[in-house]
Order: C-alpha cells, then structure tokens, then sequence
C-alpha cells in the first residue's frame, strides 16, 4: 500500500526540484489529479498536526503554587517550591518534568539548579532570591519565576485576658530610638505571628489592635537561637489621653524631667471590667534592657487609694530621687498600667518622649534654687540645692558636675545666713541656721581658700554667732589679699567694737561686786583674764605683801586696760576711716567714726586721782559705799552709745548669690 504512493511521491518531488516551481502552482498546472490528490492529503495531515500542536502548547500551563511573589520565609525552615503544570496529553503520554533554578543575591545573574519535579524542598540561607520552574514541552519553553526573601525572624503568641487566642493584630518592628516600624506582621488566626528582624541588635516589638490594649506594652527583642516565643496579653480597654503636666489642670506639658521633681499625670481609662489599680512609670532603655522607674505619690494623702475614674484621672507624682542610675542623658515614655477586677493589666504610653539629661538637671536646680533665693524664698531654694547635692551624689563621675556643687553649697551657706540675720536674737533657731550656713561656707573654702566672697561672709557668720575672735581672723586674711574688699572693714570695725563692749562688761561686772567679795577673788579673777603681769602676780603671792601694795597692783592693772581700750578704738577708728574712703556718701560711717575717735580722746585726757582712787578701795574692802566704782574713767565709759550698722546690715547676702 505504501509503494502505491511512493513512487508518484517521489515523482513529484523530483519534478519540483527540477522545475523550480512553485509547489502549488505546479500541482494545478501539471500534475495529474490522481497524484494531486495524494499530495493534498499529506499536506493537510501535516497542517492538522501543527495546529493539534499549537492548540496543546496553548492550553499548556506553569504555575508558581510557592513561594509567593515577595514572601519572606523565617531562617533554619523548609522551603516548599511547588510548582502546577497542566499539559493536555493523548492518555499515556509522560508529564514534562519541571526544573528548578535559584538566583542568590542582589544581582540575580547567574543561577544555580535547584531541583526537580513539581515539589522541592530546601533550606536556604538569609537573603534575596529569585526561583524559576522550566518546562519543555514540544520544543517549546513554559518558565514561571518570582522572588522571595530569607530572613531572620522572631515568633509569638496573642491572647486576650482569657486566654483566647487574638486575630489579625499588628505587630510593629522598630529600631529603639525610632518609631517608624522597619518591619510589620500580623497575627494568624491561633493569634500566633512571625515577624522579621535584623541579625544583629536590640529592637522594640509593638502589639496594636483596635479596641484593645496590652501587657506588656512592649517588648525588647534581638534574634536569638533557638528562637523563642515573645507573647502578648490584650485585654479589652483603653487608655488614653496620656499627659504629664506641672498644674492640674494640665496647662503646661512637661518636656523633660529631673529627680524630685513634682508633676500632675492625667489619663482616661475605658474598660469593660472596673478599673482598681494603676501604677506610672518612666520607661527608658539601656543596654537592651527596658528601665522602669516608678513614679513616686506626691499627694497630700499618700496612703489614700487613687480614684480612676473613666471620664479622666489625674495623679499628683514625682520623680525619684535617681531616676537613671547616674546617667548623663536618658529619653524616658511616661507609661501607664492599669489592671481591673478581673486581674488583668494593659499598658499605654503617651505620644511624646520625655528628656532627662543630668547636667540639665544640674543646670536647672542651680538657676531654680538662684532665682527662688533672690526672691527670698530661702527654704525653696535651700532644697534646690540639697537636691543638686544629692545629683551629684548619685552621678557615675562626678567631677564634671563640681562647678555646680561648689556654686550651690555657697549659695545655700548664703540662705542660711539670711534665714538666721532674719530671725530674733534669742529665736533657738537662729544658732542652728548660722552652724549650717559656717559649715557650707567652710565647706567651699575647703575647696578654694581663695573665695573672699565666702571668707566674708564665713566671717560675718561668725561674728553674727558671736565668735568675733575668729571673725576677726577671717577679715584679716582677706584684707592681707585685697586691703580695699567691700564692707570688711566696716564688719571688722564692728567685731572690734564688741570685743571692747564685751571686755568693759566683764571688767565693771567684776567691780561691781568687788565690795561684797574679799579683794583676793577679784585679783584671781584679773590673772584668769590675764590682766595682771607677771611682778603682779608674783608680788600678790608674797606673804609679805601690804594692802597698799595691793592697791598700787590694782590701780596698775586698770590703767594698763585703759591704755588698751585706746589701741582698741583707734584700730576701730581706722577701720570706719578706710570704710569711708570705699563708702564717702555713707554719712552713718562718718558718724560711727567721729563718736569712735571723741570716745577715744575722752579717755586719752581723762586723769585719775591715785589718792582718790586708794580711798575708794579701802572704802569698798570695807563695805563702805564708793562712787563710780571706784571712779577710774576706764570703768565708766560706754562704748555702746556710738552710733554704728547693725552688723547684719552691713552686708547683704543675697547680692552675693551665684549664678
């Protein structure tokens, strides 16, 4: 049957190569029918082939089941690439195999074989890739690709107060100082999530769902292995409306906070279960750690239970005394947690960071403690500054902050000072506020004996304390640096003056009662003051001394004081006079030294009658009565007439606070 063809076939053929013709031009012109026959029917099975062909490669399809376009996958799990191929085939006919091909990397230019067949599976490194699935069928290529992403993430799980699981919640992934999430996922439908993470570092994961809040509010994560699960609890209810003001009424917000400082924190709390509780904390990180500080009650009541009402809550707080364990700069959230009667707790944090710097801290007590001394708020300013001195005590280095500490003991030395010049003389309190201000101005001039603002006024404290001695010391050393020091020579002029007041009183008060005593008391009480010399003494213990021996001894030793009491004054008197240079318009220090120098001149031209004075002592050993105490011009001078400043007046410490 075959050959019955294949002759005229070949005829044909043969007959077409050599004429050049066109085939079918020459099958209507030329050949005959019978052989025209045969040729269209092998023409037409042809024809049918290629379009039975065509019509198959059509219906061909290569389908990507997984991974899908831009689907990342958790590092250390199977990877599934499965691919769908449908080829419509005659029954019997062997399925085209499906061959893979993986691009690593950033370029994606050169792949490597994956595998083969409809289904792989493959571990695969962190990275960016791109797979594709290859099928020839008919001599014909079908190529499915996509890209996907190998990462490192981190899981957990979602559940609600009891313990049901919580859907299609979002999860944020961001860096710790930034809000913008790098990374977002959602919770499956058993509430459990993957989200991806950077290899290396700390970063902050975030649940949010609507109408719910959670516990804990966040949490510090980092890539670990093998991972670990890091679950949430949400709890029907909101917090919100968080704000941390220095009022009531909340008028002025808070920018940035310091240790004991006093603030108002208001909220409002919707929540199907009664709230009963609710704790605030400033919320920092450190070291990958989240650092909570509980804010502490400042109400007038402490020990009441807040009231947490729905409609807005407002707490009176302060800071710890070290919120940041030392730390110079720290950005703290003000959080609050509020747990119900059910026991459960969800968390919320206002929108804006709070800074915490400690040398702003130190800057800010310093200028508060100034500008509340200069308004003579003294015992506001004195905690000022035992607050900057408990700073400085909690800090990690605190020597960049002695600046501030020498600054603030100097200007608290100064309060004390002017809280004690205010109060009476005999007030109880009074002594104990001048031992506070001696000690923190000798405390700075343990760091600086150079300081003459604090030698003044450790001078004045000591003179206003009664110790004139060493106020006297004080001023001399400062006068020794800078002779023309204001006020220390109207100050020194006035120490000298009690002395001299002191010494007259103790002197008459011994004279006074010299007639009820025997004259050998009033003599042991002059050595004990060290007005006798050494002949007096040695003269009085002589057993063979006369009475009029003893006289002569006492006139001596009076007169010898009146000579001092001149020196005295004059030093005084030199003292107004050099404050005058410094004050000219000062008429009162004109006045003090006038009646300084006509006291001093009193002296000089009054004479003793040495006759006079032996029979008043005779008259007086024997209890007779003796007019002016003997009537000697050292015993009956007073000093305390002169017109003079009350020391406290003299200088003002206020004018003298540091900045």
């Amino acid at each position: 049957m075959y050959l019955r063809y294949l002759v005229p076939v070949s005829l044909t053929v043969v007959v077409l190569i050599l004429t050049g013709c066109d085939p079918k031009e020459m099958i209507e012109r030329k050949v005959p029918d019978t052989l025209k026959d045969v040729m269209s029917s092998e023409e037409g099975r042809a024809k049918k082939a290629m379009a039975e062909r065509k019509g198959r490669a059509d219906k061909i399809e290569l389908t990507l089941v997984s991974p899908q376009r831009n689907s990342v996958h958790p590092v250390g799990q199977e990877i599934v690439f499965e691919a769908k191929a449908v080829v419509p085939s005659p029954p019997g006919t062997v399925k085209p195999k499906v061959t893979w091909t993986l691009y690593h990397g950033a370029a994606i230019k050169q792949g490597a074989p994956l595998g083969t067949g409809e289904r792989v599976v493959k571990k695969l490194d962190a990275g960016q890739y791109k797979v594709s699935a290859k099928m020839l069928v008919d001599n014909q290529e079908k190529i499915a690709t996509t890209a996907f992403r190998v990462a490192n993430t981190i899981e957990g799980h979602l559940t609600s107060g009891d313990g049901a699981v919580l859907p299609d919640a979002e999860l944020e992934l961001s860096k710790l100082d930034e809000d913008k999430p790098l990374h977002t996922a959602r919770s499956g439908q058993d509430g459990r999530f993957a989200i991806e993470i950077p290899a290396e570092g700390f970063f902050k994961l975030i649940p949010k769902k609507d109408g719910y809040n959670f516990f804990p509010y966040r949490r510090i994560v980092k890539f670990v292995e093998p991972p670990v699960s890091h679950d949430f609890k949400g709890t029907k209810g909101r917090i919100g409306n968080i704000k941390i003001t220095e009022d009531p009424q909340g008028e002025t917000a808070i920018e940035s906070v310091c240790p004991l400082q006093q603030s108002y924190v208001s909220f409002t709390v919707k929540s199907d279960s009664e709230p009963v509780r609710v704790e605030t904390h400033l919320v920092g990180i450190r070291d990958g750690r989240e650092l909570l500080v509980p804010m502490e009650d400042a109400s007038d009541d402490p020990a009441a239970k807040p009231e947490i009402r729905p409609e807005g809550t407002v707490l009176k707080l302060q800071v710890p005394s070290t919120p940041a364990g030392g730390s110079l700069g720290t950005e703290f959230r003000l959080r609050v947690t509020v747990q119900d009667r059910n026991n459960n707790q969800f968390s919320a944090e206002a929108e804006k960071s709070l800074d915490y710097d400690i040398l702003s801290c130190f800057r800010r007590a310093l200028a508060d403690g100034v500008e509340l001394q200069k308004k003579g708020n003294l015992e506001a300013a004195v905690k000022s500054y035992r607050l900057l001195q408990h700073l400085h005590e909690s800090v990690d280095d605190p020597s960049q902050f002695r600046k501030f500490v020498e600054q603030s003991t100097f200007n608290r030395g100064l309060a004390f000072l002017a809280m004690a010049m205010a109060k009476p003389k005999d007030d109880i309190d009074r002594e104990t506020l001048l031992a506070r201000a001696a000690s923190d101005l000798d405390a700075t001039l343990g760091r600086n004996e150079g300081d003459l603002d604090a030698r003044l006024f450790m001078g004045l404290t000591l003179q206003l304390a009664g110790v004139e001695t060493k106020a006297l010391s004080q001023y001399n050393k400062i006068l020794a640096q800078e002779p023309r020091y204001p006020a220390v020579r109207e100050l020194r002029a006035l120490a000298r003056m009690k002395l001299v007041e002191d010494d007259l009183k103790r002197i008459k008060n011994d004279f006074e009662h010299f007639g009820k005593e025997d004259i050998r008391e009033l003599f042991s009480r002059l050595e004990q003051r060290g007005r006798l010399t050494r002949s007096d003494t040695a003269l009085l213990r002589s057993g063979s001394t006369k009475a009029a021996d003893r006289i002569d001894v006492l006139l001596k030793a009076i007169d010898r004081f009146q000579k001092e009491l001149e020196r005295k004054l004059l030093a005084v008197v030199d003292d107004f006079t050099e404050a005058v240079k410094s004050r000219p318009e000062d008429n009162s220090l004109r006045i003090s030294r006038r009646e300084t120098l006509k006291t001093v001149l009193d002296l000089q031209d009054a004479e003793v009658d040495p006759a006079k004075f032996r029979a008043n002592v005779r008259n007086l050993m024997r209890n007779e009565p003796a007019p002016h105490h003997l009537d000697h011009p050292a015993l009956k001078i007073n000093v305390s007439n002169i017109s003079r400043r009350d020391t406290a007046s003299v200088a003002d410490p206020g004018q003298y606070v540091r900045k």
